[in-house]
């Protein structure tokens, strides 16, 4: 019987109006500037009562660094897409590789570094492919291109994989004890079992695994709905560890005091981390 996992990171992830007016919270600030990300992360952190510090706090940082245009909100709407970089496969193709040490992803990697020097236990939001990809072009005529040029596609989609095992790394070089990975708009629901199997899942498998052979001390915590969609297609096995921890933050950050050399989680939400957890099992995935 396949496994099923309901996600509801979106009422976790609302910030509530009297806190961006206690804290004077400027927007879109916070998406921008390094002391404002910095700061608004610790204040989530406490008003959640958290273990964590999260940064990003949108999905659009990877695209933007890739050529999207993006619109980057206000404190009712974050940063979005306001216009496609490319148009077409042929514009695609000139795609150049992420710059870390401009834009707003060297803020986001900066604030990663300034979390952990301060003490904090930072975690960094990555997406996958098809949703950078999103922000990139139209999405009719990216499975347009899929379904026409399978081989072209497969070939862009690759350095995308190369570009986010790049940024992971650099997360944990400056500091991230976690990397929360998803691909929202790559999901089993969204593209269909064969997609699934031949591009987002497989490659959010090669990312989980050029990751774990780097033999850092990092947590990868994969999106439940990628894990477990992972699991019931028979592209990974899973393990269930047993914990006593008061709730899953917990139980992760035992977890990254135990061990030495990268592990592999998921089943779960990340953004449920003050809650307790169901069973009390964290889900290891194994190759």
């Amino acid at each position: 019987m396949k496994k099923t996992f309901s996600c509801v990171s979106d009422k976790l992830e609302n910030i509530p109006k009297e806190l961006t007016e206690s804290k004077n919270l400027k927007f879109p600030n916070v998406h921008e500037n390094l002391s404002d990300m910095v700061e608004f992360s610790k204040i989530m952190k406490e008003y959640r009562k958290d273990l964590f510090c999260r940064v990003p706090f949108c999905m659009t940082v990877e695209a933007e660094s890739l050529g999207a245009k993006i619109n980057r909100g206000d404190e009712k709407y974050g940063p979005r897409a306001k216009e496609y970089a490319f148009k077409n496969l042929d514009e695609l193709e000139s795609i150049t590789s992420i710059d870390l040490t401009s834009g707003r992803i060297k803020t986001v990697l900066g604030a990663i570094r300034e979390l952990k020097e301060s003490g904090e236990i930072p975690i960094l939001a990555v997406e996958g492919p098809f949703t950078i990809m999103s922000s990139l072009i139209n999405s009719n005529i990216f499975y347009k291109e899929l379904r026409k040029n399978p081989e072209r596609m497969n070939t862009f989609l690759n350095f995308l994989e190369d570009e986010i095992v790049r940024y992971i790394i650099a997360g944990i070089e400056n500091g991230a004890n976690i990397i929360s990975f998803g691909d929202p708009a790559g999901s089993i629901d969204i593209v269909g079992p064969k997609v699934f199997r031949e591009y987002s899942g497989k490659i959010a498998k090669n990312i989980i695994e050029k990751v774990r052979s780097k033999e850092k001390n990092c947590i990868i915590h994969v999106c439940g709905i990628t894990s477990v969609a992972l699991e019931n297609e028979g592209m990974c096995n899973v393990n269930p560890l047993n914990c006593n921890s008061e709730t899953y933050g917990h139980a992760i950050y035992e977890l990254i005091h135990e061990n030495t050399k990268t592990k592999i989680i998921g089943h779960n939400c990340i953004k449920k981390s003050i809650y307790k957890i169901p069973k009390n099992t964290i889900w290891e995935i194994k190759e």
